[in-house]
This record gives structure tokens, sequence and C-alpha cells, in this order.
């Protein structure tokens, strides 16, 4: 499996993003992720590589849930951060993952658009069309649900659901 970037996915890259979110003495540390991560890693005890494909993670007790908190654990490409000097915020404009989409271009809160991957390793899965665009055709300015209660009021949401999602509400 490669990265976005051309780069091998290999169990040192595993590593290095446990070291990215948990390592405070690790080069490419990372604080926001860090706090972002630590609720999925309270369990998580150390990390080593077995093979280039292969990791063994220790936790400090057992736990059923271990498996789905590491889904949580979002892992990106070494060479792309190394290649921007850990550099996080041109990483989140030029990110590399290893999925059946590759990222093409961004307009913050506004457009997203995705490519196809044809280097993907699952060839079934490699999408069909052209380009995948998420836009968002009246962008709220702000956010928040007393915005949006506000932008309602004024009948500014036309056709647009109103979301009151846990973080949403002061």
């Amino acid at each position: 499996m490669k990265w976005h970037d051309g780069c091998d996915f290999t169990a040192d890259d595993v590593v290095w993003n446990f070291q990215r979110i948990s390592d405070p003495k690790a080069p490419q540390f990372f604080t926001q992720q860090f706090a972002l991560s630590r609720a999925y890693l309270t369990n998580f005890d150390n990390i080593e590589k077995i093979d280039d494909h292969s990791v063994a993670i220790t936790t400090k007790f057992v736990e059923s849930l271990f498996p789905y908190d590491m889904s949580y654990v979002l892992m990106i490409s070494r060479c792309r951060a190394q290649a921007l000097n850990y550099d996080w915020t041109a990483y989140a404009n030029q990110p590399s993952g290893t999925g059946p989409y590759r990222f093409a271009s961004m307009t913050a809160h506004e457009r997203m658009e995705l490519v196809p991957n044809n280097d993907y390793w699952d060839k079934a899965r490699v999408p069909k069309q052209d380009r995948l665009v998420r836009a968002d055709d009246q962008p709220l300015p702000g956010g928040g649900a007393a915005l949006r209660l506000d932008c309602l009021r004024q009948s500014a949401l036309r056709h647009r659901p109103l979301s009151l999602r846990r973080h949403d509400r002061a």
C-alpha cells in the first residue's frame, strides 16, 4: 500500500504516527492532535514495529473497546509531513492519505475536490467518476447555534436544516 504522495505505507509510519500524538519528545509531536486523540489513547502504553507490515501495541489494561478507539487514531504520511518540515497548516492544505480518493483542491468553508486514486490497492474500489466535489452553496458566516437561530429568524436559512449538534450549543 502507498500513500498518495507515492511513499510506501509501512509499520514505521504507524509507529511514527503514534509518536506524533503521544510522545512530546518526538520531533513530529503535534500538541493539537495529542489533545484531540488523548481520549482514545487512555489505554495505550506503547507501540513497537514487528516487521515492515506489523506492529504490536501494548495496552495498560484489557479493554474490549480498544480496537474501536484505535479507529480514531488518524494516520498521516510521514514523507509529506517531513517534506513540509512539520508545518501542520501546510499539511492540512496538501494532505496525503491511502484511500480510493486523493485530495485535489479546497477553498476553505466552501468547496473540496477529490479525484480517484488510480494507484489504490483494491482496483475494484477505484472510483469511476472523474471528480467528487463537496460544495456548500450558502456557507454560514461564523457558525454556531446562536448565529443559526438568528439566521433562521431572519429567513436566511431557506431550505437548510438547523443543526443543534452538541458542540454547537452555547
